[in-house]
This record gives C-alpha cells, structure tokens and sequence, in this order.
C-alpha cells in the first residue's frame, strides 16, 4: 500500500530533521553556546561568540553541513583571573540536509544564521534553467 504525504507534512519532517540534529560536531578547544529555533520554514541559530570579530568568523555549507569556524587567537592577559571570553579557534558543524543560508549577520557577540527550507507545493512548476 502506497501512502503520500501532504507538503505540510514533508515540511514537518524536514523541519523535524532540523530539531533532531541541533547538536553540532565540534573541533577545537570550545563549543560556542548557541540555540536553534524553527519557525515555519526557517530556521534561525543564534551563535554566541563574545570577543570575536565579524572577520573572524566563517560560516560555509558544504556537504549538508553548516560549519562555523574561526582561526582567531586571543592574547594571553595575566590580570585577568577568569577569562570566559576568551578568543580561540574551533570549528562546530550541524547537518542541513535540505536547507540553504538565506542570511547571516553579527552583532553584539551574536551570529545569527537563518536558514531557509522549502517545499514545492503539487502542481507547481518547477523552471528548467
């Protein structure tokens, strides 16, 4: 018996998809904090990285991977008893499958990526380029 889903339903499942693989692979000597939040067919995650710069960062998709990465090194301050901020390199990556970066932008010591899924409704045309 063949079953077919609705387009609201595969968008469930790849939204679904998004939720289940929130936890990114990590590299390096730090996993930023970060949240993941799914609003209809987007999804926004919120990176904080205290400390670095725009040019510090680099945000590519590759492979149905995003990864977020950074080569930057902070300067050793000896007056500083506890150094939460400290800049360093890592790299975290989460799965796409699916997905595209539809926007990216810092401020504050936040990077917000938003990233775009869409489905393509019965009947509608799909142009050949």
């Amino acid at each position: 018996m063949r079953t077919t889903l609705s387009s609201s339903n595969i968008l469930s499942e790849l939204l679904n998809e998004i939720r289940y693989n929130a936890m990114p692979l990590a590299k390096g000597s730090r996993i930023p904090l970060y949240n993941v939040r799914v609003d209809g067919d987007t999804a926004v995650y919120s990176i904080a990285l205290p400390g670095y710069e725009k040019s510090d960062i680099q945000v590519r998709c590759t492979d149905n991977r995003l990864i977020v990465s950074s080569e930057a090194q902070g300067t050793y301050d000896s007056s500083h008893i506890v150094t939460s901020f400290a800049v360093s390199p890592f790299s975290v990556s989460w799965q796409i499958k699916g997905a595209k970066v539809s926007n990216a932008t810092m401020s504050n010591g936040v990077l917000e990526i938003v990233m775009q899924r869409s489905v393509s409704e019965p009947g509608d045309l799909v142009p050949i380029t």
